[in-house]
């Protein structure tokens, strides 16, 4: 990196994100450690110790979660009320309009959000956008048949500019399962 280091700049942050660390020098490794990082790979490194490196990043992810239960709900506006919902029963998000449609355990609350701010709200590593309309909880997928996602009450299209994206994510969740 130009000018700062990443070691630099992960010192200066505030609320540290976990990191892998990967570089050409063993110098850094210790310092690096001392700094909470995931893991540090050293160049040139495998693809077998690369998905060793991803697994002890998701373990201590989960380990995290679950210490940290205060963020498993969420409340959204409609009809006149506040409806307080579990991130782990919504199945998906629909984008409609200036509306948004939360499909919930067989039930659908409409919100006047946009499916953008609805998003903002949803953890980030079990949600993922897969059409401009649409949002799926990760966990509630069934399986996948050409560009559409099935869920246990619906089908969801995949976008053709989320197709990649999508793959890639699925490839690397079989990895780190």
């Amino acid at each position: 990196m130009p000018k700062i280091t990443g070691i630099s700049m992960l010192k200066m942050l505030k609320n540290k994100p976990q990191v892998i660390i990967y570089s050409a020098y063993e110098k850094y490794a210790l310092e690096s450690y001392e700094l909470d990082v995931a893991d540090y790979l050293l160049k040139p490194y495998s693809l077998d110790r690369f998905y060793s490196a991803i697994q002890r990043l998701k373990k201590k992810q989960l380990s995290k979660k679950k210490e940290d239960k205060k963020a498993n709900t969420f409340f959204t506006k409609a009809d006149k009320k506040h409806n307080q919902l579990r991130f782990d029963e919504v199945d998906y998000v629909e984008g409609y309009g200036q509306y948004c449609k939360i499909h919930y355990q067989g039930k659908i609350i409409l919100t006047l959000e946009r499916l953008s701010s609805i998003e903002e709200l949803l953890p980030f590593d079990d949600f993922l956008r897969v059409h401009k309309s649409y949002s799926v909880s990760v966990s509630k997928i069934r399986s996948v048949i050409g560009n559409l996602i099935e869920l246990a009450n619906a089908k969801v299209p995949i976008g053709q500019s989320y197709r990649k994206s999508f793959k890639e994510l699925m490839k690397l969740k079989s990895y780190v399962q």
